[in-house]
């Protein structure tokens, strides 16, 4: 009886367990589909009239041309996309149940993903309507959108609209473009070896385009045409004939860049408050800023193999690079390079942000100036402890050479005395957003939170080519509706960041950092080039995450992002991938193509800044900027300054003699002067009032010997040290030395010769 009880118990436990844990999903999942219960989700892309234009007005995508109807596929497209990608599509409500557990089992097994159960809805859902996050949000969404479509649409409508929407890799976004792209035939045309790469590709499009990787494009349209075998499209005769053909490719020369277009599409949702595509379907001209030669010199760039180094494991990063017009601060070209959607997604900025961060503000407070010197060392600050990259550290270093190098030790030091908040406050006005929790120190070397998107931190550059103006660029000049009215004409809005002469001080640096630093491999161009590099390196590996580089001239700014998009394990960066190699290199490239024949303008020195002659003694010794002062031409350089925080101080150095002092020793009877003297101070060394040794254009620890010592003698020694150029003299305090020896104790130990001292 009482095991009759306990059993009712545990069962009234158990359920009201289940009852509990069923509501609470049942509850997070009405959370999560709650936003999207009054949203009408269109799939109609017929009658899509809206035509986008370049910079002179030449049509560059017309959403009419790109959709086709399910009508101009053959059977042998849509089969080949049905046995890889969702075998039940025309059974199924939207879901597969039987293929999630299946996939689930799958990766249970294996221990990490390697089987996905989406269905060609779901796929649609999450390409037209959410992101790539992966969460059981997204998933819980997707679902629930997913059947809805299918509530509302015909299987062929979403397997149209799907085959209109889905990316095929380099460019191509559609069926027709991908079929105009890699073979240079409308769809329908398209035989079954061609119909299987196409299918091929969208799994992984990095991976896949026959463009890419003919191997695995080959290896892909097998598995496709062995599954259509399987499921019976297909006789054995046509799979066997099919799978021992090489892939024929047929490239246009003039692909579309959609990557332009797609970040057009989402400034232009901002602009409209529209869903994108709903923008697409209104019929609207939308005239960007786009240069299409620029835009076929970084196409050209990015998708060049030779700037794409393998990993261990044989992979090579996604990428992303843009082009900025700094005459009117609007995107001219951008191009990518990776499976991902590379429209506005967020990395870590590494040291890319020091500039904006640190370095500017400081320079506008007047905390520093390019000569300005700053201790280089191992720090500890509130539990927080930096390193440089290789863990090297330089001392004494100047701003300029910091900035070259890109030194994190200084970079920290100098946001701590101007307070995180301020260097945050000067950031945001450059367009930076921070996270709630950004608010440490970190934030100097680019730690951030969540991060920023690469047009971001590129903006945020053009305090420095705008004398301080930060100018926000835009993909969209015009926007006119159906009926060629205009709804939307850019104004070109700035805000006032900083000075003109912070905004040179900073160039000059950045100037310097390609001519001696982590850019020199933009140095060679024969034109005046800023730029600055980033690295985002793993904790406790030799791998890197994100490599940066930027680079601005007097006519446009250009930056390039390498990276690691999904972080996974196998896909991050060499060491020998950072900032300086190969996003550079980018760069340097296509900057050398697109001033070919018109070389921009060297940077033009604003009245605000002014020249002051240094004593670069004061500078190199005591690490102070003081004004020459008599001080001979050749301890002496041209420094530049801020009109508003000039050196004021004068150098005393070559009117007087500084006090100094020596280390005075005696081993093995003779004596040890060491002391370190300066190249513009003569040196008279004196024993016993008596001059030994004359000492002049030194700059380095001199050691003076002196053998002439008796035992138990006193010596004094002094140095009298004579100012070449003032005369002024200074004598150091006598330091005595003597050799003293106990004979007493010598005969003690020694009795065998004490007759000679008897």
């Amino acid at each position: 009886m009482k095991n009759k009880k306990k059993l009712k118990v545990a069962l009234i436990i158990t359920f009201s367990l289940c009852l509990v844990a069923f509501l609470g999903v049942y509850t997070y999942i009405q959370i999560q589909i709650k936003p999207l219960l009054r949203q009408d989700f269109e799939l109609n892309v017929e009658n899509i009239s809206t035509k986008i234009y370049d910079n002179s007005y030449n049509l560059v995508e017309d959403y009419t041309d790109n959709f086709i109807t399910i009508d101009e596929l053959n059977d042998d497209t849509i089969k080949a996309f049905i046995s890889i990608e969702d075998k039940e599509f025309f059974n199924h409500k939207g879901i597969n149940l039987k293929r999630i557990v299946g996939a689930t089992l799958s990766n249970i097994k294996n221990k990490k993903i390697v089987q996905g159960a989406s269905t060609i809805t779901q796929q649609l859902v999450k390409n037209k309507y959410l992101t790539n996050e992966k969460s059981i949000k997204r998933k819980i969404r997707e679902a629930y959108i997913s059947k809805q479509i299918e509530k509302k649409y015909s299987k062929d409508e979403i397997l149209e609209s799907y085959l209109n929407t889905i990316y095929f890799g380099n460019g191509a976004y559609g069926i027709k473009n991908a079929s105009m792209k890699f073979f240079n035939k409308h769809p329908k045309d398209l035989t079954l070896n061609e119909s299987a790469v196409l299918a091929g590709c969208i799994n992984s499009p990095l991976n896949y385009s026959p463009i890419n990787n003919i191997i695995n494009s080959k290896e892909r349209r097998n598995l496709i045409l062995k599954e259509m075998f399987e499921d019976g499209y297909i006789e054995n005769e046509e799979y066997l004939e099919n799978t021992n053909k090489d892939i024929e490719l047929n490239i246009t020369d003039t692909p579309k860049n959609n990557l332009y277009i797609d970040y057009a599409l989402e400034e232009a949702s901002n602009i409209l408050k529209l869903d994108k595509n709903e923008i697409i379907q209104r019929g609207y001209q939308i005239y960007t800023y786009q240069n299409i030669d620029e835009q076929k010199i970084l196409d050209k760039k990015i998708n060049d193999d030779n700037y794409y180094q393998k990993n261990k494991y044989g992979n090579i990063a996604d990428s992303l690079g843009i082009i900025i017009n700094n005459d009117n601060y609007s995107v001219s070209a951008i191009s990518g390079r990776s499976e991902y959607n590379l429209v506005n997604f967020k990395r870590q900025p590494g040291s890319l942000i020091k500039p904006i961060f640190t370095y500017a503000p400081a320079f506008e407070c007047g905390m520093i100036a390019p000569c300005t010197e700053i201790l280089d060392e191992k720090i500890s600050i509130k539990g927080y402890q930096p390193n440089n990259v290789g863990n090297r550290y330089y001392d004494y270093i100047s701003v300029r050479d910091i900035l070259a190098k890109s030194l994190n030790i200084p970079t920290v030091k100098i946001t701590e005395k101007l307070g995180v908040e301020n260097c945050k406050n000067f950031a945001q006005n450059c367009g930076i957003e921070f996270d709630e929790n950004d608010c440490g120190l970190s934030l100097s070397l680019g730690g951030m939170t969540t991060g920023v998107n690469l047009k971001n931190i590129t903006d945020s550059y053009s305090i420095f080519t705008s004398s301080g103006k930060y100018i926000k660029s835009a993909f969209i000049k015009e926007i006119k509706d159906i009926n060629n009215i205009t709804i939307y004409s850019r104004n070109m809005t700035e805000t006032k960041v900083c000075s003109s002469d912070t905004s040179y001080l900073m160039t000059n640096c950045l100037v310097h950092a390609v001519n001696n630093g982590t850019s020199k491999k933009l140095s060679k161009l024969p034109f005046q080039v800023a730029g600055k590099t980033g690295t985002v390196s793993l904790p406790n590996s030799n791998d890197n995450s994100d490599a940066y580089s930027l680079a601005y001239t007097t006519k446009n700014t250009i930056a390039v992002w390498l990276g690691n998009y999904s972080m996974d394990d196998e896909f991050f960066l060499s060491s020998s991938n950072n900032g300086g190699t190969f996003c550079t290199e980018i760069i340097r490239d296509t900057l050398s193509e697109i001033y070919s024949k018109n070389i921009p303008q060297n940077f033009e020195i604003p009245d605000t800044i002014i020249k002051c002659k240094i004593d670069t003694k004061c500078l190199q010794e005591d690490h102070e900027i003081k004004l020459a002062n008599n001080t001979p031409e050749r301890y002496t350089c041209e420094e530049i300054f801020s009109v508003n925080f000039p050196p004021t101080e004068l150098s005393n150095k070559f009117n007087n003699c500084e006090p100094f002092d020596f280390n005075l020793s005696i081993e093995n009877n003779v004596a040890q002067i060491s002391f370190i003297p300066k190249d513009y101070i003569n040196y008279e060394i004196y024993k016993n009032n008596k001059l030994l040794k004359t000492i002049s254009n030194e700059n380095y620890e001199f050691k003076y010997f002196d053998n002439d010592i008796r035992n138990n003698v006193k010596y004094d020694y002094y140095i009298k040290g004579i100012n070449k150029f003032s005369s002024i003299e200074y004598t150091t305090d006598i330091k005595s030395i003597c050799n003293k020896i106990d004979y007493n104790n010598y005969l003690k130990y020694n009795d065998d010769y004490s007759f000679i001292f008897s």
